[in-house]
């Protein structure tokens, strides 16, 4: 794997930490601000600033609308109360603009695998979905079963969805690389 990828990996997973034991410390909005920090840092390094932009921005509307049905089909709660009424509270968009960095960069293996996206939606969500529940940052509301099949559900669509349009958008042929004084994209 590229440098590239690796610094897209880490400051990944650097903000799933924050955002996820922010929401479970009670400290949602800073861990929340500084993976926002690290998605303006990952677009300002982008070499397609524009299409990754859009792509965070569209991850952001996606996750909105999957977290916000898994909300009101009472699939689970939150630690914290959602930015607006019926929405996902901001960590949680956070975690989806994350997300979408990495669809060009560290995950750009699946790019031409839309049906394995969808299985790792599948398979994936109700398995984060849990781990975050063990961390105390969200709680899956029973029962749980029903719950983690939706999630899963979800997610089939959402992750191929959002794999497919980091394939349009920009009309990338190859992964992401960012743009520094000295490459790290060898």
């Amino acid at each position: 794997m590229s440098a590239a990828k690796w610094l897209n990996f880490l400051m990944y997973e650097l903000g799933w930490l924050a955002c996820v034991f922010g929401a479970a410390w009670g400290a949602g909005t800073p861990g929340a601000a500084f993976a926002f920090l690290l998605v303006v840092l990952h677009i300002a390094l982008a070499t397609a600033r524009g299409p990754e932009l859009r792509l965070v921005l569209i991850a952001a509307l996606v996750g909105c609308i999957v977290d916000g049905l898994c909300l009101q089909l009472d699939v689970l709660r939150f630690a914290d109360d959602g930015w607006l009424p019926g929405l996902p509270p901001f960590w949680m968009t956070v975690l989806w603009m994350q997300f979408a960095t990495t669809l060009r960069f560290s995950l750009s293996w699946l790019r031409h695998r839309l049906w394995l996206a969808g299985f790792f939606g599948l398979a994936g969500a109700p398995a984060a979905f849990w781990g975050g529940t063990r961390l105390g940052a969200v709680e899956l509301l029973s029962p749980v079963l029903r719950g983690m099949l939706i999630l899963g559900i979800l997610w089939s669509f959402a992750m191929p969805l959002l794999v497919w349009l980091s394939n349009r958008d920009g009309g990338f042929g190859v992964c992401g690389s960012y743009r520094l004084r000295r490459s790290i994209d060898g």
